[in-house]
């Protein structure tokens, strides 16, 4: 049995670059059929897809009616932001990914780091890289002894109201843990809460229930997932740093995509740059393998993404029937370009489809969402403006510090 579990990863990693080779390479004639039968295989998907439009017309009027009903139903109120200006918050996260090749900056920072910041909060910062995201057998025990000696005296000298840490890890003694929480309350009262990104698995649900043991909240990303009888375990929507992504006039592309390659993927993507060959379309397809040489830079990217008319966002993770909420669909809304999306219940969940995006769940399908971004201007624009206006009303960064707050009870005290 083990033989045959090797064998399977072995073959799964072997296809998985040789894929990625044909699409750098853009051999699409060997790319798109290969790429089909590999998903199939490594994601079981042999049954037959719900069909949802057959051609651009039945797309627009499904487009319509959306549209139509969308703009019949009352907007969700929204409270007035009650941020303190000034209220401090120390945020703890690692600056550099652990699982690249390179140093390669994490968007911690960025999303999290700066929005505070612009909202009026005030925002320090304890850089956690040599003590997170660890194995338990590391050697690290002496590190950890001199980091939580430096964390605490942070603690002491800036004394925040808010402590916000990325835990998107399950923590151990080579890492910070329930105990170096314990030793933080110890010197300091204050709430001490955590976000972790990844929610769609047993092994996320077990991190966030160690965490939910020591921090005051835990704050997931995932819509649709329950916290499991976990009470101080929330859903939060995520958000952009809108100075990041935000409408930008010129739109040099008509489809983009930059990410990781896998083999949820490549059928997608191969097919995408194929269909832009035979129609003229502008198409930017940037795929990485984790490394710093074959990945746009965070202002790169962000500029791609809002100089895109649409952008393809492919939701499937490389397991069978595993599908989340990527940082691009907000990304994209937020830059008013077209969301055109593997079709995805959660992504359903918070944004209407037809209404603020494009679902796709076939290639004849996202061949047809293509034509649509390029020839229906007028209701695609319609269509970005209806999305942008929700982000922006509940999805926005401000709007979300703010829930934070509340759901901390800090945001009606005073500095």
């Amino acid at each position: 049995m083990n033989f045959i579990k090797r064998l399977y990863h072995w073959s799964r990693e072997k296809t998985d670059q040789f894929l990625l080779q044909l699409c750098r390479e853009d051999k699409l004639w060997l790319a798109v059929p290969l790429s089909s039968l590999a998903r199939k295989f490594f994601l079981r998907e042999f049954s037959v897809k719900q069909v949802n439009y057959r051609n651009i017309e039945e797309l627009k009027q499904l487009v319509i009616k959306a549209t139509k009903e969308q703009a019949a139903k009352p907007a969700d109120a929204q409270g007035k932001p009650s941020i303190s200006l000034g209220f401090k918050v120390l945020m703890i996260f690692p600056k550099y990914r652990n699982d690249w090749k390179d140093r390669v900056e994490t968007n911690f920072e960025n999303t999290w780091a700066m929005t505070a910041k612009d909202t009026g909060l005030n925002v320090d910062i304890f850089y956690a890289d040599r003590i997170s995201y660890l194995p338990p057998d590391a050697s690290n025990l002496e590190m950890m002894s001199q980091e939580g000696r430096k964390l605490l005296c942070k603690v002491k000298e800036f004394r925040p109201q808010l402590i916000f840490l990325d835990i998107n890890y399950l923590g151990n003694q080579n890492t910070i843990n329930f105990n170096l929480i314990q030793d933080i309350k110890n010197i300091h009262n204050c709430k001490i809460v955590g976000y972790m990104g990844d929610y769609y698995s047993k092994e996320a649900f077990r991190i966030a229930e160690y965490w939910s043991k020591s921090l005051d909240k835990v704050f997931y990303g995932e819509p649709g997932k329950t916290s499991g009888n976990l009470h101080n375990v929330h859903y939060l929507h995520f958000f952009v740093n809108e100075k990041s992504f935000y409408p930008f006039s010129e739109r040099g592309n008509d489809i983009t995509f930059s990410g990781s390659g896998n083999i949820s993927r490549y059928v997608y993507l191969a097919f995408t740059k194929s269909l832009a060959q035979k129609k003229g379309y502008t198409c930017e397809i940037h795929l990485h393998n984790n490394s710093i040489n074959s990945a746009l830079s965070s202002e790169e990217y962000s500029r791609l993404i809002r100089e895109s008319r649409a952008v393809l966002n492919l939701s499937a993770r490389p397991a069978p029937g595993v599908r989340v909420v990527t940082g691009r669909v907000q990304e994209s809304i937020a830059s008013k370009s077209l969301l055109i999306e593997e079709k995805n219940e959660s992504v359903a969940r918070i944004f209407t489809p037809y209404a603020h995006y494009i679902p796709f769940d076939s290639r004849e399908e996202l061949a047809i969402a293509i034509d649509f971004s390029v020839n229906c201007g007028e209701l695609v624009d319609k269509i970005t403006e209806a999305a942008y206006t929700k982000y922006r009303r509940e999805h926005s960064s401000q709007v979300v510090w703010n829930q934070i707050l509340r759901l901390c009870n800090v945001s009606s005290q005073k500095v």
